[in-house]
């Protein structure tokens, strides 16, 4: 009996033995032992990834992997995770603000959840579990360390970049600038046409910087070594080049090769302090309050302000693998950054190598969209603010060509503003923006000189229709976009100029249901760009017959319950290029409320109503249908109609316009992911029918 028992017991310990770290083909029973293969780390380099274990291939059950991230000195680390495919309910990524799991912890993941974490110190730890079942590709890590913010002016600065502070601009008579009348407050960085500089440090001839007496820095720029220094200012006047003693200012000099200026109201007036457009320093640096350590690839990444061009490692030729790029675009406080992608030929593969534009200084922001391949469908970008960063990843295989991109930036709203609607494009700039760059509100121009601006004490405004004064019309990547140019050069005698010409770069671009316009410059001149918004006009109106011949004028349309009804939508402006294509119609009983008592014509393209019949949608520049006349119970008699309008450039096939009904969930106008635009009609009245609240006759609801 004992070899028996004994026998059993060795039976059933094989057992147990063969199902331990394997899997049986029934559902129910899995394995319980621990993954066996090291997955953990201890990260000091500056840069670099990690993956979760297998992966691209599936992770495996049971793993418990712990990840240690360390920076040193003044730096944090940035992390993040892209590729997340993780099993939804029971697998997950931890992130701890430490250096071990006992820290506070950051965030978890789950799912398809791809994120941003950042250290508050030197260190980050990361956790991976994956249960006893069910394994998914599991996820892709990056990680950088970043400078921590800090109270260093190096760090913590307003751009000044005032074109008339050159050291070669002219005062104009008209129009001197004095600093006395500035606010200042804090420490200033220096710029000219986007390009970092300096104080001058010897005398400056006078009527210069934009005034009388320019100021400029009566002794040497310190050293980094230094750190903060007094130095005395001068204003040069009669021939004197320290006639105006003004106040002292701080200086101090900044790893990257510039200067920042503790800037204070200078003494008199008119001075002001001068830019050195002889030590314009090329090498962009720190605008943002995010650093990268260290750079040990200088063309990957960077900062830069104002505008200009950058482009992925050794374009136009074949970038590296595992490249890790982060630029840090600004502007001038009050303006925006406008990017556009001009070329990009990425790997094949939208979660392999692929571009990210986040809206805000650092990664941490949100993503303003991502550019795969050679997508050419969300190429043009806005921030939000005056700060953008683009970050350029690629995987351990397969390079191709990359990208080029431009970025430039916005005119403040105290400077210029366009407005576009279908008909017009109306230009606006303000005349004592005019005046700092030296330039008469009379010498502005469009392509066609015919057009000429009206002209204001206070402002310069072109108005004209969108096919005249030489606007040009252009179709791509799904876009109709007019453009224009406004110009002026300076007033001078002679038969030459070696000064630049005034440039501004007008841009109206169209989107599906709405238009977004951009003012941008050209790359080798002065100013920036003014950005606007307008839409479509469209109108509505209802006609006799199907013919659709004679419009109606009356209001209120008084009709029969029951009587057929011809509804005509179309552009203002005719224009055979363009569709246009009803997305939705609804009725309402109040012109100001079509949402608590309303009455569905059509939805996403699809009749509701059994009566609505349409003739033409999304083939034409106009719209046609018609309905038969009801009305709401337990109100009057009136009733009115809003249609939401799509355009659609005519040759694009894929678009909108063309997809007729689509089914999804009702959703209200408002709430539409398009910029929605829509129309009103009404209102129309039954014969026979008091005004009032008490009609209860059957009718539609």
């Amino acid at each position: 009996m004992e070899a028996l028992t004994l026998l059993l017991c060795l039976l059933l310990t094989a057992f147990q033995a063969n199902v331990i770290g394997s899997q049986t083909t029934g559902d129910w029973l899995y394995s319980t032992e621990g993954f066996s293969e090291p997955c953990d780390g201890y990260m000091t380099d500056w840069n670099g990834e990690f993956f979760s274990p297998w992966f691209p291939n599936n992770y495996p059950n049971n793993a418990q992997c712990t990840w240690t991230i360390h920076s040193t000195g003044n730096t944090t680390v940035l992390l993040t995770f892209f590729d997340v495919n993780l099993e939804e309910c029971c697998d997950y990524i931890s992130v701890y603000d430490g250096p071990s799991t006992l820290y506070p912890l950051l965030g978890e993941i789950r799912g398809y959840w791809n994120q941003s974490y950042k250290s508050s110190n030197n260190d980050l730890t990361v956790f991976f579990y994956s249960d006893y079942s069910v394994t998914k590709r599991g996820f892709h890590a990056n990680w950088v360390f970043v400078e921590t913010p800090s109270d260093d002016p190096c760090y913590n600065y307003t751009v000044l970049d005032d074109p008339w502070r050159a050291t070669d601009y002219h005062q104009n008579d008209s129009f001197l600038m004095c600093d006395q009348s500035v606010n200042w407050f804090g420490w200033y960085r220096l710029f000219i046409h986007g390009q970092s500089t300096q104080m001058p440090d010897t005398c400056v001839d006078m009527n210069k910087c934009g005034t009388h007496a320019p100021l400029w820095l009566n002794g040497a720029h310190p050293n980094v070594e230094d750190g903060v220094v007094t130095r005395d200012i001068c204003g040069h006047w009669s021939n004197d080049c320290c006639y105006f003693k003004s106040t002292p200012i701080r200086v101090k000099a900044c790893l990257g090769n510039y200067y920042v200026y503790e800037f204070v109201e200078p003494s008199f007036c008119y001075l002001a302090y001068c830019a050195d457009v002889g030590s314009i320093n090329n090498t962009y640096t720190t605008v943002a309050t995010e650093t990268i350590s260290s750079v040990p690839h200088p063309e990957c990444g960077g900062h830069l302000y104002g505008s200009g061009l950058f482009s992925s490692p050794n374009y136009p030729y074949y970038y590296h693998d595992s490249e890790y790029c982060v630029w840090y675009l600004s502007a001038q406080q009050g303006q925006r950054i406008f990017l556009t992608f001009a070329d990009v030929q990425l790997e094949r593969c939208c979660n392999c190598d692929y571009i990210t534009v986040y809206d805000g200084s650092s990664t941490g922001y949100p993503q303003l969209g991502k550019v795969c391949f050679n997508d050419t469908t969300h190429q043009v970008f806005h921030s939000s603010s005056r700060y953008m960063t683009v970050v350029f990843r690629s995987d351990y295989s397969d390079v191709s060509h990359g990208f080029k991109a431009l970025f430039t930036s916005s005119l403040t709203e105290d400077q210029g503003h366009v407005d576009c609607s279908s008909d017009n494009m109306v230009i606006t700039i303000q005349r004592s923006y005019l005046n700092s760059l030296g330039l008469s509100a009379n010498d502005l121009y469009v392509d066609d000189h015919v057009c000429r601006p009206t002209i204001s004490s206070t402002e310069v405004v072109f108005n004209f229709p969108l096919d005249s004064c030489g606007t040009v019309k252009e179709m791509m990547n799904g876009y109709v976009s007019y453009t224009n140019n406004v110009r002026a050069s300076q007033s001078q005698s002679g038969e030459i100029t070696r000064q630049s010409e005034f440039l501004l770069h007008v841009g109206c671009r169209m989107e599906p249901d709405t238009m977004v316009q951009i003012f941008y410059k050209a790359r080798e001149v002065t100013n920036a760009n003014i950005t606007g918004t307008g839409r479509f006009n469209a109108s509505i109106a209802f006609y006799t017959s199907s013919s659709f011949y004679y419009q109606i004028y009356d209001s209120p349309y008084v009709v029969n319950l029951n009587q057929p009804l011809y509804v005509q939508v179309e552009l203002n402006r005719h224009d055979y290029s363009l569709d246009l294509f009803l997305d939705t119609c609804v009725a309402s009983p109040n012109p100001n409320d079509f949402k608590d008592h309303s009455y569905d014509l059509l939805r996403n393209g699809c009749a509701i109503d059994n009566t609505y019949y349409s003739y033409t949608n999304g083939h034409q520049y106009y719209a046609r249908f018609s309905f038969r006349a009801f009305k709401f119970l337990r109100t009057h008699a009136f009733v009115y109609l809003q249609c939401k309008v799509i355009i659609c450039p005519e040759n694009d096939y894929n678009s909108r316009c063309r997809q007729g009904c689509r089914y999804r969930r009702k959703r209200s106008l408002d709430s539409s992911t398009y910029h929605t635009n829509t129309v009103t009609l009404g209102p129309i009245k039954l014969k026979g029918l008091r005004h009032g609240a008490k009609d209860l006759e059957k009718s539609k609801e």
